[in-house]
């Protein structure tokens, strides 16, 4: 890969949102390139400012008890199934 096709990718890359084989081609061009690796340096930063960028909310308490009634009702099944112990 050149640095052109890297540097179109570093801002997923830095977010983890790419592909197992997306990824490989990458981490070898870092290897060796330190202008990318520097420029995935700065998307790692606006990545982890990403995260302060929205205010924390806690959810609804609808939303609670749904989660926990659809856990449990998986614990449920995995316990009925036979051969489970």
């Amino acid at each position: 890969m050149h640095c052109e096709e890297v540097g179109e990718l570093l801002d997923a890359y830095a977010l983890g949102a790419l592909k197992p084989e997306e990824r490989g081609p990458i981490e070898e061009h870092l290897a060796d390139c330190l202008r990318c690796w520097k420029h995935l340096k700065e998307c790692q930063k606006a990545a982890a400012l990403l995260v302060l960028a929205v205010p924390l909310e806690q959810p609804r308490e609808e939303l609670r008890q749904r989660i926990i009634a659809e856990a449990a009702k998986e614990t449920r099944q995995k316990a009925d199934e036979p051969g489970e112990a």
